[in-house]
């Protein structure tokens, strides 16, 4: 949170260009929502650890699709409000990319989707 600011260079096609004026952006956000994964890329031999910093609390789906958005892993994990540490098994997961998403029971997304390697 505080305060962001912006401008805009403009490039014309002639190679000159103009800033814009600067505007500020004051983000007042006080939910800090994250998922952290390690280790990140992930071999055959390991599991995948998934801290999750959340003010919710309650159930929620963890779901893991990969490259191609095809679920592989769906599974319910509880969370409490702040730090989480989940260690879903991805044994059975090939070589690949692979995105995890967490959604709280109304459907929303908990932090950001998050992107690992299975090795």
């Amino acid at each position: 949170s505080g305060i962001v600011y912006y401008r805009l260079k403009m490039i014309d096609v002639d190679g000159s260009f103009m800033y814009s004026p600067i505007i500020s952006c004051r983000n007042t956000c006080d939910l800090n929502e994250y998922l952290f994964v390690y280790p990140n890329p992930v071999s055959i031999y390991e599991n995948i650890n998934i801290n999750i910093t959340t003010n919710y609390k309650g159930n929620a789906e963890l779901i893991i699709l990969n490259s191609i958005g095809q679920k592989v892993l769906s599974t319910v994990i509880h969370l409490t409000s702040g730090s989480n540490l989940i260690s879903p098994d991805i044994q059975y997961l090939s070589t690949g990319t692979y995105f995890i998403r967490i959604l709280n029971e109304d459907g929303k997304q908990i932090g950001s989707w998050q992107k690992f390697i299975r090795q």
